[in-house]
């Protein structure tokens, strides 16, 4: 096999995340040379990228151990030349890059386990990849990480009356948003898997299809599959009802105020917002500081209210927008903080924190 050395570091770079660390199967330690495409997989998640600039050995099939990943990063720039041969342990390598010459062993590719792809497809969508991308962005931060249940860890996908939906949640947030699509369908993806579509940087139009049981996204050079989680995902649309008070405020210059507040916390800290007339005052008090910060409202509140929130919730649902401005909705001290903007159909909720 023959390419620059640019694209073969970049893609293995795009794929190294998916390479396990333990395994009792050594050969998902590597990435896979098949038909021209570097493959990786944990058997949860597969990942093939196409080489684009491959001029030499497309029909060759071997595998880059994650031990060479470093190497293959940190070689000159120009083109990066592998070859392998059969040995009675598996398979001698060789990697020659101007001056460099370098000999490795690996295993065979024979040993690389079969990837499982989809059945019975049971849909099919095709969707503008800056779209797909951005919903994923707007949801993902409310996605749990380490919830004991395994609903809050995914992301769940949905097409009915009209719209693509994107919806996830924590126990402590949530967002919703979607996109205009024709499709009936409601599936539910690991949060690791939408990390790596967005890390893969798709383009152009993205295909979708799904089996029941595992999901493939692909464009003409990305092929992603991933197992689905099984089981109905939370219903949330009664929970954005609409809210009585309303207050718009510049996002960015919220975002900047809670992040100060929040560089004043001590543990778990909640700040206090009061909301008052065309203002709203920011307050955090501890054993080491008594913080206070005023931000102008774009408009006057209907009555005042007084609310306590994590600022790093707060902040991390508000910067997940796109928007100029951010316009939240309250009720009461008890109930969460919806946040909405003039710029699209994406909503969050966040909720309060009990305060003295």
């Amino acid at each position: 096999m023959k390419i620059p050395k640019i694209e073969l570091a970049a893609k293995i770079g795009k794929l190294k995340a998916i390479v396990p660390k333990k395994t009792p199967m050594a050969a998902l330690q590597t990435v896979l040379l098949k038909d021209g495409c570097l493959i990786a997989s944990d058997m949860e998640m597969t990942v093939h990228v196409k080489l684009e600039g491959i001029s030499a050995g497309l029909e060759e099939s071997f595998l880059i151990p994650e031990s060479m990943f470093q190497l293959i990063s940190n070689l000159p720039s120009g083109d990066v030349e592998i070859t392998a041969k059969e040995i009675e342990a598996g398979m001698e390598m060789e990697l020659k890059c101007g001056k460099i010459r370098n000999k490795f062993t690996s295993l065979s590719p024979e040993v690389y386990p079969a990837i499982k792809g989809l059945e019975n497809v049971k849909f099919e969508i095709e969707v503008e990849a800056e779209k797909l991308l951005a919903g994923i962005t707007h949801v993902l931060f409310a996605v749990d990480d380490g919830s004991g249940n395994q609903l809050m860890r995914t992301l769940n996908l949905s097409c009915a009356n009209g719209y693509l939906n994107f919806k996830g949640l924590d126990g402590h947030m949530m967002a919703w948003d979607k996109v205009p699509k024709e499709g009936q369908f409601d599936i539910n993806i690991p949060k690791r898997t939408c990390q790596q579509i967005l890390n893969m940087d798709l383009q152009g139009m993205v295909n979708i299809t799904s089996d029941g049981s595992t999901v493939r996204f692909e464009t003409e050079y990305i092929m992603i599959e991933s197992r689905l989680i099984n089981g109905e995902f939370f219903k949330t649309d009664q929970l954005f009802q609409d809210m009585p008070l309303t207050a718009a405020v510049n996002r960015k210059a919220f975002v900047e105020s809670l992040n100060r507040a929040n560089l004043c916390r001590l543990d778990n800290d909640p700040i206090k917002l009061n909301f008052s007339g065309d203002k709203v005052r920011m307050e955090l008090i501890n054993s080491r500081n008594d913080y206070n910060e005023e931000i102008q409202l774009n408009d006057e509140v209907k009555e005042e209210l007084r609310i306590g929130m994590d600022p790093r919730l707060l902040m991390a649902a508000i910067k997940s927008f796109d928007s100029e401005n951010i316009y939240m909705e309250m009720q009461t001290a008890r109930q969460p903080i919806k946040l909405l903007s003039d710029e699209s159909d994406m909503k969050a909720i966040v909720l309060p924190v009990a305060i003295k």
